[in-house]
């Protein structure tokens, strides 16, 4: 699932951090915010759309029923 979903954000080498974050928001807690304080990069909401994509697509029996 981490490669499938997270496969190209991966790449980018971002703090432990700023998985945690995408991870917790696409577990179903939708207020999590993705940034991360200054000199840190959390990911946009354009790259969780993305990852939102690929959970539902590919992971759907590992997301909560909402």
């Amino acid at each position: 699932m981490l490669h499938g979903a997270l496969g190209p954000l991966l790449a980018e080498g971002r703090i432990d951090g700023a998985y945690d974050k995408l991870l917790v928001r696409l577990g179903g807690l939708e207020e999590m915010p993705l940034g991360l304080l200054s000199p840190y990069q959390g990911f946009s909401e354009e790259q969780y759309q993305a990852c939102k994509r690929v959970m539902q697509e590919r992971f759907a029996e590992w997301l909560p029923r909402l």
